[in-house]
């Protein structure tokens, strides 16, 4: 039942807490100052944890030597430490992460027998930029270099600054800076997630990040420009789609207390990412190209816990080599819907994720190719109208076979042969969805004389009919000739002649 108090500072950016207790803590003056060290681990809840001086609450200053903490005292519990001046008052303070509560273990111990530590600047939380980009970290104590650790692993020793260069897969993840004193003592700054965002464009959202933690992502979520691109296309006017990708790694990712059990599969190392859909329309959410067997779930709620979350789709593997990653595809989503995704990974795997949103109308094929005969050495084309979120992408294919070059709304088969002769189909494919149709292209049967008219012996005056049968695709056309005259209006199988003359011999 404990409240926040008005005006006093939140003890990690971004989380205002609401449940915070205050602990006073002098250094005994029978003892010299040193390095001191509290922790929570022990109790029941998630806690956060700071060190401050002061009296008022909007006159309290973080100690500069503290690094204020969320979970750095292993299952969800907090620790700070700090150089204590010997005869002053410290402030410690308690709360639970976005509010949570329950039952505190507070412990500390003081060793005065250390050296002063240095004062600490905060490191972000996470950094997103774009593929390939270079990406630098200071050191968090000013004057002093430090060891650097992704993923728990060391990647640089005794640096003043960390560049990370040529971005990519092996390179996102978890930093963190150590720091080493004379006297032994180890320094840890906060982690910072270090992420890769692409979007549709070509550009990258900074702000766009994926998280440890559900209420984190819930209160940092992604809200995609809602600038509406449109596209005329085959004549139509289908609006452009929206995607994003995020890159991030789930390596020492910890699972949290009520969290849910995902597609009813054995998870673990979760990471979460909350996107706000920009616009209306189908929603496409998949890894591929993930590193590792991903378990995804889309969850929609107010955003506030575990228990309001309800899931609106999920998919996994258990062996993406073969059956690739898994893909969620929801109809009908409405602009403006906070969706929750988590990616876990599968029996507890961990890796790099790549996880890919795509939002906007499906294909659907407005005018399918017809049906053609055309004769040998002709030029036939083929044509499909779709509409659907732009961009529309067109795979043309002969026999089941991928036709090369062929990736235009048209197909144009020059010089029809007997081997061009079979189905063809299209493949017609936007960020959400895909559509296929066919047509068959024959080659034309040539005319050929069935019956020959037949020669006749008649009187001056009499009336004369010719016939003649022909086979052939149609429609046929038949010309009539009397010596090197054409017939004029004779273009049928008959033809009829009336009183006849020597002239007409």
């Amino acid at each position: 039942n404990a409240v926040k108090q008005p005006g006093t500072p939140d003890i990690i950016p971004g989380d205002p807490g609401g449940s915070e207790i205050w602990f006073q803590w002098t250094v005994p003056t029978l003892r010299n100052g040193g390095i001191v060290t509290f922790s929570t681990l022990g109790s029941d809840f998630d806690t956060t944890m700071g060190a401050y001086t002061g009296s008022e609450p909007s006159s309290l200053v973080q100690v500069p030597s503290a690094i204020n903490d969320d979970d750095s005292a292993g299952y969800l519990g907090s620790q700070v430490s700090f150089y204590a001046v010997k005869g002053t008052t410290y402030l410690i303070a308690v709360d639970g992460f976005y509010g949570a509560q329950g039952n505190v273990v507070l412990s500390w111990t003081l060793d005065p027998n250390s050296s002063t530590l240095p004062d600490t600047f905060p490191m972000p939380q996470a950094i997103t930029a774009s593929n390939g980009a270079n990406v630098t970290l200071n050191s968090p104590w000013p004057q002093n270099n430090c060891d650097w650790l992704l993923n728990g692993k060391l990647v640089g020793t005794n640096l003043s600054a960390l560049t990370i260069t040529n971005l990519g897969d092996s390179t996102v993840g978890s930093y963190v800076a150590h720091l080493t004193t004379a006297s032994g003592f180890v320094m840890s700054s906060e982690p910072t997630e270090v992420e890769i965002n692409t979007l549709q464009d070509g550009t990258t959202a900074s702000n766009a990040a994926a998280w440890v933690k559900y209420l984190d992502s819930a209160n940092f979520a992604f809200v995609q420009s809602s600038t509406t691109q449109v596209t005329k296309l085959d004549g139509g006017g289908d609006s452009g789609g929206y995607s994003c990708s995020q890159t991030f790694s789930t390596v020492g990712n910890s699972d949290e207390p009520g969290e849910p059990v995902v597609c009813d599969q054995n998870g673990g190392h979760p990471g979460w990412y909350a996107y706000v859909t920009p616009a209306s329309g189908s929603l496409l959410i998949h890894t591929d190209g993930s590193t590792f067997n991903t378990i995804l779930g889309t969850y929609i709620g107010p955003g506030n816990s575990f228990t309001t979350l309800t899931n609106i789709g999920c998919g996994y593997t258990t062996n993406y080599q073969v059956t690739g990653q898994p893909s969620i595809y929801i109809t009908n989503v409405p602009a403006g819907q906070t969706n929750y995704i988590v990616v876990e990974g599968a029996n507890g795997a961990s890796g790099t994720v790549h996880l890919h949103i795509c939002v906007g109308d499906p294909v659907s094929i407005s005018s399918p190719p017809q049906n053609q005969v055309a004769c040998p050495g002709s030029n036939v084309t083929l044509s499909v109208g779709a509409n659907g979120a732009t961009p529309l992408s067109y795979i043309w294919q002969f026999n089941g076979t991928n036709i090369a070059g062929a990736t235009n709304s048209t197909l144009t088969i020059p010089n029809l042969q007997l081997s061009d002769v079979g189905p063809y189909s299209v493949l017609v494919s936007n960020l959400v969805s895909q559509a296929s149709t066919q047509a068959m292209v024959s080659l034309m049967n040539p005319p050929s004389i069935t019956n020959q008219p037949v020669s006749q012996s008649v009187g001056i005056g009499s009336n004369v009919t010719f016939s003649c049968g022909a086979s052939g695709d149609g429609p046929l056309l038949y010309q009539w000739e009397f010596g090197s005259e054409i017939f004029p209006a004779t273009t049928n199988e008959c033809l009829t002649l009336t009183n006849v003359q020597l002239s007409d011999v």
